[in-house]
């Protein structure tokens, strides 16, 4: 709804970055937390820094991916490539890296979302395959 949106947005415009990247607790918690068997769980990770302890990171999305597919999108100029290609493969997913300076066309913001969107629209397999 449109009240929905501006609601959106006013959270947005008060938000103030600080500090660094954290994503081992953010898994942690993901991985700690109830989840429906019966339903994919899709993970989407949108990073646009570096982040240092990738191989923990990596280890926990090898170790606890079961029934998950994990989506990475990472947008910036300081992306770690390394960390955002082998989340999507470990986590049986896909990822996706949009430079800064590609950001500034008239369509690449848009092309970047639509990337993204096809990624998580329609996954084509639920179930590893035996």
């Amino acid at each position: 709804t449109a009240e929905n949106v501006q609601e959106a947005k006013t959270f947005l415009s008060n938000l103030k970055a600080s500090g660094g990247t954290e994503m081992l607790a953010g898994l942690q918690r993901l991985f700690d937390s109830a989840h429906d068997p019966n339903r994919l769980r899709m993970v989407m990770f949108l990073t646009d820094g570096k982040v240092g302890n990738e191989n923990q990171i990596l280890e926990q999305v090898r170790n606890n991916v079961r029934d998950s597919r994990f989506f990475c999108f990472g947008v910036g100029r300081s992306v770690n490539h390394y960390l955002v290609e082998n989340i999507g493969k470990h986590g049986r997913g896909a990822s996706s890296v949009v430079l800064t300076g590609r950001l500034d066309s008239d369509n690449a913001q848009q092309e970047a979302v639509n990337e993204f969107y096809g990624f998580i629209d329609a996954p084509v397999l639920t179930r590893p395959c035996s």
